[in-house]
């Protein structure tokens, strides 16, 4: 019978917390160096486009794909079978990356402007490193360690933060964010190095033998669904390109201001609890019980965090950015940005909850279908915003709008798992 060990979870999540805080913080002076050195303009839109696709790719994969698949099947696998196991992992994962790698770059051929997709082009080597930093990070997981995980990003946002500081062209600042991706992963690889893993789980070619495998089908539902909340982030930017030079920029440094609280306060708690849900659900087959638990205080902590934040608004953009290069006129634009997002945080911090529940339980197929209601209604109202020849505000309106049909969808998802149990 296993219990959620309250207290070695909230352990796990104020490491994970302070990890992520710090990464957050040197993300932050990243963002000020960029605001700073460029303020608004087409050179600052494309430098952040490139910036996006590394951090969406290790988000994707650390926090939704890797992770939500590998630890609930890692359990009840001896150490003699997790290498192989973890090497059949890696090469699917692999696989889809490559699929996502060429689908990427013939788009950006298409709709970008031929210096500028080689410049993502470039950006998009990253896939690969992160590919392996998320297959190392999901064992650590399950082993429940976390040291290295929280402060990875750090770690990435210092190299990238520096190639920013001290490189004035686009190519060596995105040659710098690939190798922040390879060290990245050179960390997150020292603390899985004191088991009894060895970098054999990265060889490309081999049989997928043994009991435990892991389904492609459960990889695709997982490679969409694990990042319902990091999809439409690179959505919005891309069709924050139709819109003024310099949208895309705003536009990044509001997502920073709100996604803030939600990383400091609901991603920690999410990640060090999902091992030990996992036996749960696993074991037991409790569902709703766990939801209901889980999503109240949520609610509570996420309203409260809103409220404080809609008040503060003006304070906080103005000691964000107002020292900065921007005008009043981008600065004031960057704060109703803001505000329009707040009821996404709400709704999405739940559904954070709710989607770690459905991993635990292998439900992956409602979270697929979760993520495709989400990207479709995102791509519909940003399409309608760029017909309307709109603004970045109602690009952050459309994602609250989304945020919450998203959330009502996973509720429902639940009802049916618990009716057919």
């Amino acid at each position: 019978m296993f219990k959620l060990k309250e207290n070695k979870v909230f352990k796990n999540s104020l490491l994970i917390s302070s990890g992520l805080l710090l990464g957050r913080g040197v993300g932050y002076i990243r963002e000020l160096i960029i605001a700073h050195k460029y303020g608004a303009d087409s050179f600052s839109d494309n430098l952040i486009l490139s910036l996006t696709l590394p951090e969406l790719m290790s988000n994707v994969l650390a926090t939704g794909l890797a992770v939500k698949i590998i630890v609930p099947r890692l359990q009840g696998i001896d150490e003699n079978g997790t290498s192989d196991f973890l090497n059949a992992s890696w090469r699917k994962i692999l696989n889809l990356s490559v699929l996502g790698f060429l689908i990427f770059n013939v788009f950006s051929y298409f709709y970008f402007s031929w210096p500028i997709f080689l410049i993502f082009a470039l950006s998009s080597i990253s896939i690969f490193p992160n590919t392996m930093s998320a297959t190392t990070g999901a064992y650590l997981s399950f082993k429940e360690r976390f040291l290295s995980q929280s402060t990875s990003n750090i770690v990435f946002n210092l190299v990238a933060t520096s190639s920013i500081f001290f490189f004035h062209s686009l190519p060596l600042i995105t040659v710098g964010f690939v190798i922040a991706a390879l060290i990245r992963f050179w960390w997150v690889w020292c603390e899985a190095s004191d088991y009894s893993v060895s970098l054999s789980i990265f060889k490309f070619w081999g049989k997928n033998e043994g009991e435990h495998q892991l389904e492609s089908r459960a990889i695709l539902y997982s490679l969409f669904g694990g990042s319902i909340i990091l999809i439409n982030p690179i959505i919005n930017r891309l069709a924050a390109t139709n819109l003024n030079a310099g949208t895309v920029s705003l536009l990044s440094y509001s997502e920073k201001l709100y996604l803030l609280p939600l990383t400091i306060l609901i991603t920690p708690y999410v990640m060090a609890s999902f091992p030990s849900l996992s036996k749960i659900i696993g074991s037991e087959k409790k569902i709703l019980g766990f939801t209901w638990k889980r999503i109240y205080p949520t609610i509570v902590v996420s309203s409260l965090v809103a409220i404080c934040c809609f008040f503060l608004s003006g304070l906080i953009v103005k000691y964000s950015y107002g020292f900065t290069n921007l005008s009043l006129d981008s600065l004031s634009l960057i704060q109703r940005t803001f505000v329009a997002y707040l009821p996404s945080f709400i709704f999405s911090s739940c559904s954070l909850i709710l989607t770690n529940i459905l991993f635990a339980a292998k439900e992956e197929k409602w979270v697929f279908i979760s993520a495709m209601v989400s990207v479709s209604l995102n791509i519909l109202g940003n399409g309608i915003v760029i017909y309307k020849n709109g603004s970045i505000v109602e690009l952050a309106y459309v994602t609250s709008t989304v945020s919450f049909v998203v959330l009502c969808q996973q509720i429902f998802s639940l009802s049916q798992i618990e009716r057919r149990g």
